[in-house]
């Protein structure tokens, strides 16, 4: 980020960037596959004795719907979102944040009150994730 105003409190991702990550898939077909991925990470957890740990998919997954549906994303609500205490849940988003997966970008000029946002690494491993996880039952067969 520069110190450009305008680009330190950009609020969601129809704002502008200096470098728009551009998706290779469409808005519908991504949300589809977030869709999909949400409800099978369900009944794996359901299904199989897995230990969620910090639940990262659960936060990605919100992350990701709410920028493709260009909603904000508040750290109390991909908390909520993550299904963990809340204390759990902030050490999650501030891995997430550390490897550079979500950025927080603050929402006021005092920067007490953020939004997080994927960053273009995290939207380039859904989409390539997306082409894998679509092209697994063609190879299957």
């Amino acid at each position: 980020m520069t110190d450009d105003p305008d680009e330190r409190y950009l609020e969601g991702p129809y704002d502008t960037l200096s470098a728009t990550p551009r998706l290779k898939l469409s808005t519908t077909e991504l949300a589809r596959f977030i869709d999909f991925i949400e409800k099978f990470e369900e009944e794996t957890e359901q299904s199989l004795s897995m230990s969620p740990g910090y639940r990262e998919m659960r936060m990605m997954l919100h992350v990701m719907r709410n920028h493709l549906a260009g909603r904000l994303t508040t750290p109390t609500s991909l908390a909520d979102a993550s299904g963990l205490t809340y204390g759990t849940a902030k050490r999650g988003i501030e891995s997430l944040i550390k490897r550079g997966l979500i950025l927080s970008r603050p929402r006021t000029k005092s920067g007490k009150t953020v939004s997080l946002h994927p960053s273009p690494a995290m939207i380039a491993e859904w989409e390539a994730y997306a082409g894998k996880i679509r092209a697994l039952p063609s190879r299957n067969v």
